[in-house]
């Protein structure tokens, strides 16, 4: 995940050092300026998982022990998986308000498991935070929260690429 952002910066870093060689123009600003914003949107949001993963991450003690912080059952992570769930809805909405021609799925976030469920079973399908972290330990949900985070990241890479091809 590291490397995805240094990515992410070194890339946003490339695109202004091309706009101002270009001589600034306003096309290339205004590239700038969605590429700032996409930046600032995808970290909100991976700071989001990321704050839940931690949660669920081993740590070590003045003893030496290793233990966890909290555990999936509790009332707590259902509220934490729903404030997940809000914040990458946030996501796609700021991502369809600047970002929309750039975007290829604009099914929110927080739904688009639902395309994992067959058809007929929508009407009752498991919330969210049921889905994906319902009987989990604590080691797949820290995976689960990785790989939605890494299709977070991959997403953003892929609108940038759009935004810096665009004439």
């Amino acid at each position: 995940m590291i490397l995805a952002k240094q990515k992410a910066d070194q890339d946003l870093m490339n695109l202004k050092i091309k706009v101002k060689e270009q001589g600034n123009t306003k096309a290339g600003l205004h590239k700038i300026m969605l590429a700032e914003y996409l930046k600032k949107e995808t970290m909100d949001v991976t700071g989001e998982i990321t704050k839940r993963t931690v949660k669920f991450l081993p740590y070590s003690t003045d003893e030496g022990i290793y233990t966890v912080k909290q555990f999936l059952s509790s009332k707590h992570n259902y509220y934490s998986a729903q404030g997940l769930a809000k914040a990458l809805n946030n996501y796609t909405k700021q991502l369809k308000k600047r970002h929309l021609k750039y975007l290829k799925d604009t099914i929110p976030w927080a739904e688009r498991y639902l395309q994992l469920i067959p058809p007929i079973q929508h009407k009752n399908a498991p919330s969210f935070g049921e889905f994906y972290f319902k009987n989990a330990s604590r080691h797949e949900a820290v995976l689960i929260l990785y790989a939605i985070e890494f299709a977070v990241l991959k997403e953003a890479s892929d609108i940038f690429e759009r935004i810096s091809k665009d004439n």
